[in-house]
C-alpha cells in the first residue's frame, strides 16, 4: 500500500511500518493522503475509456487518447494537451463541456467496467482510524473531485476520506499537494 510521505516528517515515515492488519507508528501522524487510481482501486480503465467516449462523442475525435500518455497527470493537464494537439481553443467553456460529458461516461462505463479495491484498503483504513490518535485521511489525486466521487463512490469508499486535493485545484500534479495543505 503506497502512503504519502508529505504530511509526516522523515523521522517519523522511517519508524512507521504499515500492514494490512495494523499500524504501528512510534511518533505521531497527522495525515495520511491518498492517490486513487492503482492505489486504492482498479477501474479496469474506466477513466481512459470516458475520456475516450467524451473526445469521440463531444468534440468529434475518435481517436483522441492514442497520442496521450495517462499516467501521472491531472485530468486538466490531459485535456488541455487534447485540445493543443487537436487545435482546440482552451476556453472555460470547452473545459466545461468536456467534464460536464466525461462524469456522464465515468459513471456509466465503472458499471459496465471489471472493477476491483486494491488489497488491504479497507484494513489500512480501519487500523489507521483505529489509532490512539488517528490522523486525517484525505486523497492527493489528478482526478477532479466530481470524477474522484465517482469512482471511490463505485466503491463505497468516498466517506472514508475527510479531506482532498485534486485536479480542480491546481492543473499540475506537483502542486496539488499545495492544496492539500490548506
Amino acid at each position: 500500500m503506497e502512503r504519502s510521505s508529505a504530511a509526516m516528517p522523515v523521522e517519523t515515515v522511517k519508524r512507521c511500518q504499515l500492514g494490512f492488519e495494523s499500524v504501528a507508528c512510534h511518533g505521531m501522524v497527522r495525515l495520511v493522503l491518498f492517490d486513487i487510481d492503482g492505489t486504492l482501486v482498479h477501474t479496469g480503465g474506466a477513466g481512459i475509456k470516458a475520456f475516450a467516449r467524451v473526445f469521440a462523442t463531444e468534440f468529434n475525435l475518435p481517436n483522441g487518447v492514442e497520442r496521450i500518455k495517462f499516467a501521472g497527470r491531472t485530468d486538466v493537464n490531459l485535456v488541455r494537451e487534447f485540445f493543443l494537439l487537436h487545435e482546440i481553443p482552451p476556453s472555460a467553456e470547452n473545459f466545461r463541456r468536456f467534464f460536464e460529458r466525461y462524469v456522464f461516461w465515468l459513471d456509466h462505463i465503472l458499471a459496465q467496467s471489471h472493477t476491483e479495491a486494491c488489497p488491504g484498503v479497507a484494513q489500512i483504513l480501519r487500523a489507521l482510524r483505529g489509532l490512539p490518535q488517528p490522523p486525517l485521511i484525505g486523497l492527493l489525486t489528478g482526478n477532479i473531485q466530481l470524477g474522484a466521487e465517482i469512482k471511490l463512490r463505485h466503491f463505497d469508499l468516498w466517506r472514508e476520506f475527510e479531506l482532498g486535493a485534486f485536479a480542480d485545484d491546481h492543473e499540475e500534479r506537483d502542486q496539488i499537494a499545495h492544496a492539500a495543505r490548506r
